[in-house]
């Protein structure tokens, strides 16, 4: 009971754990790169770091310019956009481009909601200018990323948990085992996931841990995280229950044998 507990505290702040690629403000105190990322987001704002691009097909349009125009006058309106320094199409008028930066840091949660916001304009921007739209760049490419990462993560547990159940089944002939072996298995994940998130979100023992600042974990942590856990978490369990089944058969033989 006292290990469920304690299993159960370390897991529950993995609720508020964020994955993201790694931006150069996670880069070491001092460095060029955080030098320049730090002046940047002082003198002109976190979202100058990472703006977006939307871009436009507009080989169809008879007015370019009043598409492009129009399109940055309604992107300006949107909550969490700070500005709109570019919009142009290119020389062959075939497709357009926009700036938009953010409010918000490259790896934050308002700069992916702007994101989203911008994708579902996307019908809207068809029907209003008879023109496509992507977002892109490398923010949203980023933030695309962590989100199909972030998506394949219970499809990967349910497969990996659902295969050891059938494997430890088959391996010692029994539920109560493999049931066992999977739910000390989840937990070792949740306590692990929030042991990361109390780390690199809270700042909790940062200083240990050669931590500088908090920010979201690099995007592929949580599977990388999930199948180590799962190789030692069932090597142990192999080990430890055959140990135990040996001893049984060793106790039962000498039990039976004739004094």
């Amino acid at each position: 009971v006292l290990v469920l507990v304690a299993l159960g505290t370390m897991a529950y702040p993995a609720k508020d754990l964020r994955i993201a690629l790694p931006s150069n403000a996670t880069a070491a105190p001092g460095s060029a790169v955080r030098v320049t990322y730090d002046l940047v987001a002082e003198h002109f704002g976190q979202g100058y770091n990472g703006p977006l691009i939307v871009a436009a097909t507009i080989v169809g349009s008879d007015d370019p310019l009043g598409v492009m125009d129009g399109m940055a006058d309604e992107l300006r309106k949107l909550p969490g956009v700070a500005s709109v320094p570019l919009a142009t199409p290119n020389e062959d008028a075939d497709t357009g481009i926009i700036q938009v930066i953010p409010d918000g840091a490259p790896d934050s949660e308002a700069t992916k909601q702007l994101v989203r916001d911008i994708r579902a304009l996307e019908p809207h921007f068809q029907q209003e200018y008879g023109v496509a739209t992507a977002v892109t760049g490398f923010t949203a490419v980023g933030i695309d990323i962590s989100d199909r990462l972030g998506a394949a993560l219970v499809p990967f547990g349910i497969l990996v948990v659902g295969l050891s159940l059938v494997l430890l089944t088959m391996v010692f002939r029994s539920v109560a085992v493999p049931v066992k072996a999977t739910v000390g298995f989840l937990l070792s994940v949740g306590a692990a996931f929030g042991a990361t998130t109390m780390v690199f979100e809270y700042g909790w023992f940062g200083s240990l841990f050669n931590v500088d600042q908090t920010a979201p974990v690099i995007s592929f942590l949580p599977i990388l995280l999930m199948g180590i856990l799962f190789g030692l978490a069932m090597d142990y369990e192999v080990f430890l229950v055959s140990r135990m089944r040996e001893e049984y058969v060793h106790q039962v033989a000498r039990a039976g044998a004739p004094s």
